[in-house]
């Protein structure tokens, strides 16, 4: 972890009508087939374990994305002349120990070739090509929102990587550019957090804006939080370890990197407290009003169900078909979201 704050790191000014540029560009790229959009007229399945409100929504277009497999080269720094995409199925060792190494394996050769959706991408997938001086706004290919984004970095990083200083500044930045809707950002880290890639990126959509969150982020668990000083380790209901810091209207890029690596460190020590690795994976989220760290110690079996990113974890999966949901129940529902992480 990089825990510096770059001296010379300037605030990113971001174009005024990017909110209006965003959602024609995307219903262009929905109408001619480019993206696949699942519009959404009726809240899924909602459904409370324990004290653990969920949303269960049925979005049949995630059949087909892609997940790579844990040990696919478009994961680590070498070489990947092919990369090797499966359907949407995720992964993890076997049913005995489900998690996955948190670190796969990198080669230092500075001879690289990277493929990947965010290597090299079409212009109409661009929204903006510079979020301050490293990453660049794109269309999500699979779309359960209006709009839905991706946050790569521009050259090729690490899906396992942490957050960086100029990651969360670039982030925090679009929480500040979207006005109609209250939008949320997430970063899958690492094969145990839900990452479907190997390029590092972050992902922004709307909160849902149906029944039961109504499109507000204090409707989401972490919205309980009520401090910006104490951290929030013991929201009622969640059953798996979290840390969640209220952020206060006003707050700067740099003080949420520091609130970030103050919830970060908290993450590394509840991985080495529950006999784990301190770079275990782990979940982010946040919204202009709140921030939180989920730790993970794996994504789940590698026959399903789907849903088990940072959106499973915050209480809204989005869910391939029935099976998937018969699955979920199988394990427990809330119980399972505990074993994904670090049960409380």
């Amino acid at each position: 972890m990089n825990n510096e704050i770059p001296e010379d790191m300037e605030d990113i000014v971001l174009p005024n009508d990017l909110e209006e540029k965003t959602n024609i560009q995307f219903d262009s790229m929905v109408q001619k087939g480019r993206i696949f959009y699942d519009h959404q007229t009726e809240p899924g399945e909602i459904f409370v374990d324990n004290g653990f409100l969920f949303e269960f929504r049925i979005v049949p277009i995630l059949k087909g994305k892609p997940i790579l497999a844990p040990d696919d080269p478009g994961r680590s720094h070498s070489p990947t002349p092919v990369t090797t995409p499966r359907a949407s199925t995720p992964v993890s060792s076997n049913s005995a120990s489900l998690a996955v190494p948190s670190q796969l394996p990198t080669n230092t050769t500075t001879e690289t070739t990277h493929k990947g959706p965010f290597v090299n991408p079409k212009a109409d997938e661009i929204i903006l090509d510079n979020v301050g001086p490293k990453h660049r706004l794109m269309l999500n290919k699979f779309c359960l929102y209006r709009p839905m984004l991706v946050l790569p970095t521009k050259e090729f990083a690490l899906q396992s990587d942490d957050l960086d200083a100029y990651d969360i500044a670039a982030a925090w930045a679009l929480l500040h550019a979207y006005n109609s809707f209250e939008p949320l950002i997430i970063y899958n880290r690492g094969v145990n957090g839900g990452s479907s890639q190997g390029h590092k990126h972050l992902q922004l959509f709307p909160v849902p804006p149906l029944e039961p969150f109504y499109g507000k982020a204090q409707s989401v668990w972490p919205g309980k939080a009520t401090s910006s000083v104490e951290v929030a380790d013991r929201i009622l209901g969640v059953p798996f370890k979290h840390f969640v810091l209220r952020i206060q209207p006003g707050t700067t890029a740099r003080e949420l990197i520091r609130m970030h690596q103050r919830l970060l460190h908290l993450t590394r020590e509840a991985h080495v407290a529950a006999g784990g690795d301190a770079n275990g994976d782990y979940n982010v989220a946040m919204t202009k009003q709140w921030i939180a760290l989920i730790p993970r110690t794996t994504v789940g079996p590698e026959d399903g169900p789907f849903g088990t990113s940072t959106v499973g974890m915050l209480g809204m999966p989005g869910i391939r078909d029935q099976r998937d949901r018969k699955k979920w129940e199988e394990f427990g529902n809330a119980k399972y979201l505990a074993r994904l992480g670090i049960p409380i």
